[in-house]
């Protein structure tokens, strides 16, 4: 039985609850820049259809499967292979959040630091349990492997999430 972990991380930055995941992937940091921003990649662990505009000011869209949810940004950094930054909208919060990859090589691959700043106060626990069953998506997807998302799992995870961090 898989059972929810908690590895994300809350702090508030300048007034501002944000987020922090690092996860200590087995590729080099170019292959893990692929699957942050190309379509195909990111469909096989967002488990979303996505459009990506390669550059500052460009879009980054991503349609969701399982439920009506939609995304669509814009692109604030664009240096490959080593950062990646975008706005979230959040809808409910009337605002919009600031989703940063950042990428350093480590030993044997890299390490991915993911911070999400909400800038519009959204719901903690949802973002956390979200980025959490999708980073554990990952590393199957660089090694080609595609997931469906895993309704079960999430719960879970947002469970813990929603006792830790709001």
């Amino acid at each position: 039985m898989d059972i929810a972990t908690r590895d994300g991380r809350t702090s508030i930055v300048d007034g501002v609850p944000t987020l922090h995941f690092e996860r200590h992937l087995r590729h080099a940091p170019n292959a893990v820049w692929a699957a942050l921003t190309e379509p195909a990649s990111l469909a096989r662990w967002m488990q979303a259809e996505a459009v990506v505009d390669p550059q500052v000011g460009g879009r980054i869209q991503m349609i969701f499967q399982g439920g009506p949810h939609r995304m669509e940004g814009e692109i604030t950094r664009w240096e490959p292979p080593l950062l990646l930054e975008y706005t979230w909208p959040e809808k409910s919060a009337g605002g919009d959040s600031l989703v940063r990859f950042a990428l350093r090589p480590g030993e044997g691959g890299c390490v991915l630091t993911l911070t999400h700043t909400l800038r519009g106060g959204g719901d903690q626990a949802d973002f956390a349990s979200g980025w959490h069953w999708h980073l554990d998506c990952l590393d199957a997807a660089l090694v080609g492997e595609a997931r469906k998302f895993d309704t079960s799992r999430w719960a879970a995870l947002r469970a813990v999430y929603a006792a830790t961090v709001g």
